[in-house]
Protein backbone atom coordinates (compact mmCIF):
# COMPACT_ATOMS: atom_id res chain seq x y z
CA UNK A 1 0.00 0.00 0.00
CA UNK A 2 1.58 3.31 -0.92
CA UNK A 3 2.69 5.08 2.26
CA UNK A 4 3.61 8.32 3.04
CA UNK A 5 6.68 9.84 4.75
CA UNK A 6 6.26 10.32 8.48
CA UNK A 7 5.50 14.05 8.30
CA UNK A 8 3.10 13.83 11.48
CA UNK A 9 2.77 11.15 13.82
CA UNK A 10 0.21 8.33 12.79
CA UNK A 11 -2.83 7.46 15.76
CA UNK A 12 -2.86 3.53 16.48
CA UNK A 13 -6.16 4.42 18.34
CA UNK A 14 -8.52 7.21 17.48
CA UNK A 15 -8.28 10.75 19.71
CA UNK A 16 -11.92 11.78 21.55
CA UNK A 17 -11.79 15.26 19.73
CA UNK A 18 -9.79 16.81 16.52
CA UNK A 19 -9.64 19.94 14.54
CA UNK A 20 -11.71 20.75 12.01
CA UNK A 21 -11.84 23.44 9.53
CA UNK A 22 -15.57 24.87 8.96
CA UNK A 23 -17.72 28.02 7.81
CA UNK A 24 -19.75 28.63 11.07
CA UNK A 25 -22.44 30.30 9.10
CA UNK A 26 -22.88 31.55 4.74
CA UNK A 27 -20.29 33.55 3.55
CA UNK A 28 -18.28 33.42 6.91
CA UNK A 29 -14.89 32.62 7.18
CA UNK A 30 -13.22 29.48 7.28
CA UNK A 31 -12.60 28.97 11.45
CA UNK A 32 -10.71 25.87 13.04
CA UNK A 33 -13.11 24.37 15.71
CA UNK A 34 -12.58 21.32 17.74
CA UNK A 35 -14.88 18.23 16.78
CA UNK A 36 -15.81 15.43 18.68
CA UNK A 37 -14.86 12.19 16.90
CA UNK A 38 -17.10 9.59 16.22
CA UNK A 39 -17.06 5.89 15.05
CA UNK A 40 -17.46 5.09 11.51
CA UNK A 41 -21.25 4.05 10.91
CA UNK A 42 -21.93 1.18 8.57
CA UNK A 43 -20.50 1.03 4.74
CA UNK A 44 -18.19 3.85 6.16
CA UNK A 45 -14.57 4.30 7.27
CA UNK A 46 -12.37 7.04 9.06
CA UNK A 47 -9.04 8.06 7.93
CA UNK A 48 -6.57 10.26 9.32
CA UNK A 49 -6.40 13.17 6.56
CA UNK A 50 -3.10 13.80 5.32
CA UNK A 51 -3.98 16.26 2.35
CA UNK A 52 -7.50 17.58 1.97
CA UNK A 53 -8.20 19.26 -1.78
CA UNK A 54 -10.48 22.14 -1.73
CA UNK A 55 -12.44 23.44 -5.02
CA UNK A 56 -15.18 25.84 -6.64
CA UNK A 57 -17.69 22.95 -5.87
CA UNK A 58 -17.30 23.61 -2.18
CA UNK A 59 -19.10 26.85 -2.72
CA UNK A 60 -21.93 24.72 -2.81
CA UNK A 61 -21.33 24.24 1.16
CA UNK A 62 -19.93 27.69 2.09
CA UNK A 63 -22.44 29.34 0.41
CA UNK A 64 -25.61 27.23 1.70
CA UNK A 65 -27.08 26.53 -2.00
CA UNK A 66 -28.49 22.93 -0.93
CA UNK A 67 -31.41 25.20 -0.56
CA UNK A 68 -33.33 23.65 2.58
CA UNK A 69 -30.66 20.89 3.07
CA UNK A 70 -27.86 23.12 4.66
CA UNK A 71 -26.41 23.07 8.46
CA UNK A 72 -23.85 25.05 9.30
CA UNK A 73 -21.34 24.92 10.88
CA UNK A 74 -20.43 22.65 8.06
CA UNK A 75 -16.78 21.30 6.78
CA UNK A 76 -15.95 22.08 2.58
CA UNK A 77 -13.57 19.39 0.98
CA UNK A 78 -14.72 16.57 -1.27
CA UNK A 79 -11.07 14.74 -1.78
CA UNK A 80 -8.79 13.46 0.42
CA UNK A 81 -5.59 11.54 1.04
CA UNK A 82 -5.79 9.91 4.53
CA UNK A 83 -4.96 6.56 6.04
CA UNK A 84 -7.75 4.04 7.63
CA UNK A 85 -8.25 4.22 11.14
CA UNK A 86 -11.14 2.99 11.43
CA UNK A 87 -13.46 0.78 9.48
CA UNK A 88 -17.51 0.25 9.79
CA UNK A 89 -19.13 -2.94 9.61
CA UNK A 90 -19.58 -3.82 6.00
CA UNK A 91 -17.09 -1.18 4.91
CA UNK A 92 -15.66 -2.39 1.49
CA UNK A 93 -13.35 -0.70 -1.07
CA UNK A 94 -16.03 -0.44 -3.94
CA UNK A 95 -19.09 -1.19 -1.78
CA UNK A 96 -20.48 -4.11 -0.93
CA UNK A 97 -19.85 -7.44 -2.32
CA UNK A 98 -22.61 -8.22 -5.22
CA UNK A 99 -22.77 -10.38 -8.29
CA UNK A 100 -22.43 -7.59 -10.66
CA UNK A 101 -19.80 -5.55 -7.88
CA UNK A 102 -17.79 -9.06 -8.39
CA UNK A 103 -17.97 -9.35 -12.39
CA UNK A 104 -16.76 -5.40 -12.78
CA UNK A 105 -13.83 -6.14 -10.53
CA UNK A 106 -12.71 -9.04 -12.26
CA UNK A 107 -13.46 -7.32 -15.49
CA UNK A 108 -11.05 -4.46 -14.16
CA UNK A 109 -8.57 -7.07 -13.63
CA UNK A 110 -8.63 -8.50 -16.76
CA UNK A 111 -8.72 -5.05 -19.03
CA UNK A 112 -6.62 -3.11 -16.42
CA UNK A 113 -4.01 -5.37 -15.20
CA UNK A 114 -4.91 -4.92 -11.95
CA UNK A 115 -6.13 -6.81 -8.51
CA UNK A 116 -2.87 -6.10 -6.38
CA UNK A 117 -2.21 -9.30 -4.37
CA UNK A 118 -3.00 -7.67 -0.49
CA UNK A 119 -4.18 -4.74 -1.44
CA UNK A 120 -1.12 -3.22 -2.98
CA UNK A 121 -1.24 -1.65 -6.72
CA UNK A 122 1.87 -0.12 -8.10
CA UNK A 123 2.04 2.07 -11.00
CA UNK A 124 1.76 -1.52 -13.60
CA UNK A 125 -0.89 -2.66 -11.14
CA UNK A 126 -3.32 0.16 -10.36
CA UNK A 127 -6.61 -2.07 -10.98
CA UNK A 128 -6.83 -2.86 -7.00
CA UNK A 129 -8.63 -5.07 -5.64
CA UNK A 130 -12.45 -3.88 -5.29
CA UNK A 131 -14.89 -5.33 -2.63
CA UNK A 132 -11.32 -6.20 -0.14
CA UNK A 133 -11.79 -5.07 3.40
CA UNK A 134 -9.91 -2.00 4.22
CA UNK A 135 -7.24 -2.41 6.85
CA UNK A 136 -5.70 0.15 9.55
CA UNK A 137 -3.23 2.32 8.28
CA UNK A 138 -3.12 1.77 4.84
CA UNK A 139 -3.19 4.96 2.59
CA UNK A 140 -6.59 5.77 0.79
CA UNK A 141 -8.06 7.90 -1.86
CA UNK A 142 -11.58 9.29 -0.96
CA UNK A 143 -14.38 11.09 -3.08
CA UNK A 144 -16.51 12.79 -0.22
CA UNK A 145 -19.80 15.18 -0.50
CA UNK A 146 -18.07 17.39 2.25
CA UNK A 147 -16.14 17.15 5.62
CA UNK A 148 -13.02 16.83 4.21
CA UNK A 149 -10.86 19.72 6.21
CA UNK A 150 -10.47 18.47 9.21
CA UNK A 151 -7.65 16.20 11.31
CA UNK A 152 -10.49 13.03 11.15
CA UNK A 153 -13.20 12.51 8.15
CA UNK A 154 -15.18 9.43 7.59
CA UNK A 155 -16.11 8.61 3.71
CA UNK A 156 -17.88 5.89 2.48
CA UNK A 157 -16.16 2.51 1.42
CA UNK A 158 -17.87 2.43 -2.03
CA UNK A 159 -16.24 5.93 -2.90
CA UNK A 160 -12.83 4.99 -1.75
CA UNK A 161 -10.07 3.58 -3.18
CA UNK A 162 -5.98 2.37 -2.30
CA UNK A 163 -3.57 5.01 -3.50
CA UNK A 164 -0.89 3.50 -5.90
CA UNK A 165 2.65 3.10 -5.26
CA UNK A 166 5.64 4.21 -7.17
CA UNK A 167 2.98 7.78 -8.46
CA UNK A 168 2.99 11.09 -6.94
CA UNK A 169 0.67 11.09 -4.44
CA UNK A 170 -1.54 14.07 -4.34
CA UNK A 171 -1.52 14.29 -7.96
CA UNK A 172 -3.25 10.77 -8.20
CA UNK A 173 -5.86 12.45 -5.81
CA UNK A 174 -6.50 15.24 -8.46
CA UNK A 175 -7.09 12.18 -10.99
CA UNK A 176 -8.83 9.52 -9.12
CA UNK A 177 -11.30 12.01 -8.03
CA UNK A 178 -11.41 14.87 -10.55
CA UNK A 179 -10.68 12.37 -13.37
CA UNK A 180 -12.86 10.10 -11.75
CA UNK A 181 -15.90 12.23 -12.11
CA UNK A 182 -15.11 13.03 -15.70
CA UNK A 183 -14.70 9.51 -16.50
CA UNK A 184 -18.24 8.98 -14.55
CA UNK A 185 -20.06 11.48 -16.82
CA UNK A 186 -18.66 9.94 -20.13
CA UNK A 187 -20.19 6.11 -19.01
CA UNK A 188 -23.41 7.45 -17.80
CA UNK A 189 -23.47 9.39 -21.49
CA UNK A 190 -22.34 6.25 -22.87
CA UNK A 191 -24.82 4.14 -20.94
CA UNK A 192 -27.70 6.26 -22.37
CA UNK A 193 -27.61 5.96 -25.19
CA UNK A 194 -26.97 2.13 -25.23
CA UNK A 195 -30.44 1.73 -23.37
CA UNK A 196 -32.08 4.11 -26.56
CA UNK A 197 -35.21 2.18 -28.33
CA UNK A 198 -34.76 1.98 -31.97
CA UNK A 199 -37.84 4.49 -31.57
CA UNK A 200 -36.09 6.52 -29.73
CA UNK A 201 -33.02 6.67 -32.14
CA UNK A 202 -35.67 7.45 -34.54
CA UNK A 203 -37.18 9.93 -33.21
CA UNK A 204 -33.55 11.61 -32.63
CA UNK A 205 -32.83 11.16 -36.37
CA UNK A 206 -36.27 12.80 -37.52
CA UNK A 207 -35.33 16.04 -35.03
CA UNK A 208 -32.21 16.36 -36.92
CA UNK A 209 -33.07 16.82 -39.70
CA UNK A 210 -35.61 19.35 -38.30
CA UNK A 211 -32.37 21.08 -36.42
CA UNK A 212 -29.54 20.07 -38.79
CA UNK A 213 -26.67 20.77 -36.87
CA UNK A 214 -24.25 19.48 -39.63
CA UNK A 215 -25.10 21.09 -42.75
CA UNK A 216 -27.06 19.22 -45.47
CA UNK A 217 -27.66 15.80 -45.09
CA UNK A 218 -25.15 15.75 -42.55
CA UNK A 219 -26.82 14.14 -39.34
CA UNK A 220 -24.46 15.29 -36.89
CA UNK A 221 -24.23 13.79 -33.62
CA UNK A 222 -27.28 11.55 -34.32
CA UNK A 223 -25.93 8.57 -35.02
CA UNK A 224 -22.62 8.73 -32.34
CA UNK A 225 -20.36 10.98 -35.17
CA UNK A 226 -20.79 14.24 -32.51
CA UNK A 227 -17.92 16.26 -31.42
CA UNK A 228 -17.44 15.91 -27.56
CA UNK A 229 -16.64 19.21 -25.79
CA UNK A 230 -14.71 20.05 -22.52
CA UNK A 231 -15.88 23.76 -21.90
CA UNK A 232 -13.33 25.35 -19.40
CA UNK A 233 -9.62 26.69 -18.95
CA UNK A 234 -6.51 25.68 -17.32
CA UNK A 235 -5.60 22.60 -15.93
CA UNK A 236 -8.59 20.17 -15.25
CA UNK A 237 -9.76 21.35 -18.72
CA UNK A 238 -6.50 19.90 -20.01
CA UNK A 239 -6.72 16.89 -17.45
CA UNK A 240 -10.30 16.29 -18.73
CA UNK A 241 -8.97 16.30 -22.69
CA UNK A 242 -6.51 13.65 -22.04
CA UNK A 243 -8.31 11.47 -20.50
CA UNK A 244 -11.23 11.04 -22.60
CA UNK A 245 -8.48 11.06 -25.44
CA UNK A 246 -7.37 7.77 -23.76
CA UNK A 247 -10.42 6.53 -23.50
CA UNK A 248 -12.47 7.60 -26.68
CA UNK A 249 -12.35 6.07 -29.91
CA UNK A 250 -9.74 6.93 -32.80
CA UNK A 251 -12.68 8.45 -34.59
CA UNK A 252 -13.96 10.34 -31.93
CA UNK A 253 -13.52 14.04 -32.14
CA UNK A 254 -12.33 15.58 -28.80
CA UNK A 255 -12.39 19.55 -28.27
CA UNK A 256 -11.47 22.24 -25.81
CA UNK A 257 -13.62 25.72 -25.66
CA UNK A 258 -12.45 27.55 -23.59
CA UNK A 259 -13.63 30.94 -22.47
CA UNK A 260 -10.35 32.19 -21.39
CA UNK A 261 -9.57 35.74 -21.69
CA UNK A 262 -5.80 35.15 -21.08
CA UNK A 263 -5.60 33.08 -24.55
CA UNK A 264 -3.45 30.16 -23.45
CA UNK A 265 -2.36 28.04 -26.74
CA UNK A 266 -2.81 24.78 -27.94
CA UNK A 267 0.71 23.96 -26.42
CA UNK A 268 -0.25 24.77 -23.34
CA UNK A 269 -2.90 21.87 -23.12
CA UNK A 270 -1.02 19.54 -25.11
CA UNK A 271 -3.48 19.11 -28.13
CA UNK A 272 -3.44 19.65 -31.75
CA UNK A 273 -3.80 23.81 -33.19
CA UNK A 274 -7.27 22.13 -33.84
CA UNK A 275 -8.41 20.93 -30.39
CA UNK A 276 -8.88 23.84 -29.18
CA UNK A 277 -11.62 26.55 -29.86
CA UNK A 278 -11.27 29.99 -27.83
CA UNK A 279 -14.04 32.10 -27.21
CA UNK A 280 -13.42 35.94 -28.56
CA UNK A 281 -10.99 34.16 -31.12
CA UNK A 282 -13.61 32.67 -33.35
CA UNK A 283 -16.03 34.56 -35.20
CA UNK A 284 -18.93 32.28 -34.54
CA UNK A 285 -18.49 29.49 -32.14
CA UNK A 286 -21.82 27.08 -33.38
CA UNK A 287 -20.12 27.77 -36.66
CA UNK A 288 -17.22 25.94 -35.60
CA UNK A 289 -19.02 23.31 -33.40
CA UNK A 290 -21.21 22.12 -36.93
CA UNK A 291 -18.60 22.01 -38.96
CA UNK A 292 -17.87 19.20 -36.55
CA UNK A 293 -21.00 17.90 -36.76
CA UNK A 294 -22.46 19.28 -34.04
CA UNK A 295 -22.14 18.75 -30.22
CA UNK A 296 -23.39 15.73 -28.52
CA UNK A 297 -21.40 15.77 -25.22
CA UNK A 298 -20.23 18.56 -23.39
CA UNK A 299 -18.17 18.50 -20.46
CA UNK A 300 -18.43 21.81 -18.49
CA UNK A 301 -15.50 21.66 -16.08
CA UNK A 302 -15.86 25.34 -15.11
CA UNK A 303 -19.53 26.48 -15.06
CA UNK A 304 -20.38 28.18 -18.54
CA UNK A 305 -22.05 31.80 -18.50
CA UNK A 306 -24.50 33.22 -21.12
CA UNK A 307 -21.97 35.84 -22.12
CA UNK A 308 -18.92 33.17 -23.11
CA UNK A 309 -20.59 32.03 -26.04
CA UNK A 310 -22.46 29.41 -24.00
CA UNK A 311 -25.58 29.59 -26.12
CA UNK A 312 -23.90 29.36 -28.75
CA UNK A 313 -22.18 26.26 -27.75
CA UNK A 314 -26.04 25.34 -27.02
CA UNK A 315 -27.14 26.11 -31.24
CA UNK A 316 -24.99 23.58 -32.06
CA UNK A 317 -25.94 21.00 -29.52
CA UNK A 318 -27.26 17.65 -31.29
CA UNK A 319 -30.96 16.37 -31.04
CA UNK A 320 -30.91 14.41 -27.69
CA UNK A 321 -27.46 15.65 -26.15
CA UNK A 322 -25.90 16.01 -22.87
CA UNK A 323 -24.58 19.23 -21.35
CA UNK A 324 -22.88 17.73 -17.87
CA UNK A 325 -21.88 20.39 -15.25
CA UNK A 326 -18.88 19.52 -13.49
CA UNK A 327 -18.14 22.55 -11.19
CA UNK A 328 -20.14 25.84 -10.39
CA UNK A 329 -19.02 29.65 -10.10
CA UNK A 330 -20.15 31.37 -7.17
CA UNK A 331 -18.20 33.64 -7.25
CA UNK A 332 -20.96 36.37 -7.91
CA UNK A 333 -22.84 34.44 -4.58
CA UNK A 334 -25.66 32.47 -6.62
CA UNK A 335 -24.02 29.86 -8.63
CA UNK A 336 -26.94 30.33 -10.99
CA UNK A 337 -27.06 29.32 -14.85
CA UNK A 338 -29.51 30.84 -17.54
CA UNK A 339 -30.47 28.15 -20.02
CA UNK A 340 -32.49 28.94 -22.76
CA UNK A 341 -35.71 26.48 -22.04
CA UNK A 342 -37.22 26.61 -25.97
CA UNK A 343 -33.60 25.12 -27.33
CA UNK A 344 -33.85 22.31 -24.43
CA UNK A 345 -37.16 21.01 -25.06
CA UNK A 346 -36.89 21.72 -29.14
CA UNK A 347 -33.79 19.72 -29.32
CA UNK A 348 -34.23 17.03 -26.39
CA UNK A 349 -31.31 18.52 -24.62
CA UNK A 350 -30.19 16.96 -21.62
CA UNK A 351 -28.31 19.33 -18.31
CA UNK A 352 -27.38 16.92 -15.71
CA UNK A 353 -24.93 17.53 -12.33
CA UNK A 354 -22.21 15.00 -11.68
CA UNK A 355 -22.66 11.19 -10.85
CA UNK A 356 -22.02 9.28 -7.33
CA UNK A 357 -18.03 8.64 -8.18
CA UNK A 358 -17.44 4.84 -6.96
CA UNK A 359 -13.75 3.09 -6.72
CA UNK A 360 -13.65 1.19 -9.64
CA UNK A 361 -13.70 4.56 -11.58
CA UNK A 362 -11.36 6.24 -9.54
CA UNK A 363 -9.19 3.20 -10.75
CA UNK A 364 -9.90 3.15 -14.04
CA UNK A 365 -8.80 6.61 -14.03
CA UNK A 366 -5.44 5.87 -12.53
CA UNK A 367 -4.83 2.76 -14.70
CA UNK A 368 -4.34 5.51 -17.39
CA UNK A 369 -1.70 7.48 -15.89
CA UNK A 370 1.37 5.53 -16.75
CA UNK A 371 0.51 5.58 -20.51
CA UNK A 372 -0.62 8.89 -20.79
CA UNK A 373 0.77 11.35 -17.59
CA UNK A 374 -2.58 12.13 -16.86
CA UNK A 375 -0.98 13.42 -13.08
CA UNK A 376 1.30 16.31 -15.03
CA UNK A 377 -1.56 18.66 -16.32
CA UNK A 378 -2.38 19.73 -12.70
CA UNK A 379 0.19 21.11 -10.68
CA UNK A 380 -0.46 20.83 -7.26
CA UNK A 381 -0.09 23.84 -4.74
CA UNK A 382 -0.35 22.82 -0.88
CA UNK A 383 -1.38 25.11 2.11
CA UNK A 384 -0.52 24.39 5.92
CA UNK A 385 -3.64 23.07 8.12
CA UNK A 386 -4.04 26.49 10.00
CA UNK A 387 -6.40 29.69 9.95
CA UNK A 388 -4.11 31.33 7.33
CA UNK A 389 -3.78 28.45 5.88
CA UNK A 390 -6.66 27.23 5.00
CA UNK A 391 -8.45 30.31 4.03
CA UNK A 392 -5.23 31.29 1.52
CA UNK A 393 -6.39 27.35 0.44
CA UNK A 394 -10.01 28.82 0.15
CA UNK A 395 -9.34 32.05 -1.61
CA UNK A 396 -7.50 30.82 -4.21
CA UNK A 397 -10.18 28.20 -5.50
CA UNK A 398 -13.46 29.95 -4.45
CA UNK A 399 -13.69 31.97 -7.87
CA UNK A 400 -12.92 30.52 -11.07
CA UNK A 401 -9.30 30.79 -12.45
CA UNK A 402 -7.59 29.86 -15.50
CA UNK A 403 -4.29 28.39 -14.21
CA UNK A 404 -2.97 24.69 -14.26
CA UNK A 405 -2.76 24.46 -10.80
CA UNK A 406 -5.34 22.35 -7.54
CA UNK A 407 -4.72 23.60 -4.37
CA UNK A 408 -5.05 21.58 -0.83
CA UNK A 409 -4.81 21.87 2.33
CA UNK A 410 -1.74 19.61 3.75
CA UNK A 411 -1.73 18.42 7.79
CA UNK A 412 0.93 18.33 9.65
CA UNK A 413 2.44 21.28 8.93
CA UNK A 414 3.13 24.24 11.22
CA UNK A 415 2.43 27.08 9.50
CA UNK A 416 5.64 29.64 8.66
CA UNK A 417 7.74 26.51 8.49
CA UNK A 418 6.94 25.27 4.57
CA UNK A 419 4.70 22.50 3.88
CA UNK A 420 5.48 18.94 2.84
CA UNK A 421 4.08 16.26 1.36
CA UNK A 422 6.04 13.22 -0.28
CA UNK A 423 4.95 11.15 -2.66
CA UNK A 424 3.74 7.32 -2.37
CA UNK A 425 6.60 5.15 -1.58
Amino acid sequence: MATLPSHKAHHDSPPTQFRSAVFPSPRAPLSLVDVEYRPPSKGRVTLQVDACFLSQNDAIAALGLRHGHDHFPVSPGQAVVGRVVEVGAGAREGGPVTASGMLASVMGKLNLGGGGGGGSATAGDVGGELHRKFKPGETVIASVTHQGLGEYCTAPGVSTCDAVQSMPLLEQCVVAVFGGRVLAVCDRFESDAERKTDDEREALRRMCSTHPVGGGEDKGGCDGAGVVVVWGSGGHASLAYHLLRAVAGPTKHIVIVSPSHHHHTHRDYGVPAGDLLQVGKLGHLDVELRKLGGVELAVCVDQPGSSEGFGELLDAMCPGGEVSLVSIDAGGGKGELELPVGVLLSRSLTVRGLPALQAPTMHRALALCPAHDLHRHVSVRKHAFGVVGVRECWDAVRVPHEGFDAHCVVFGEREGEGVGLGVAA
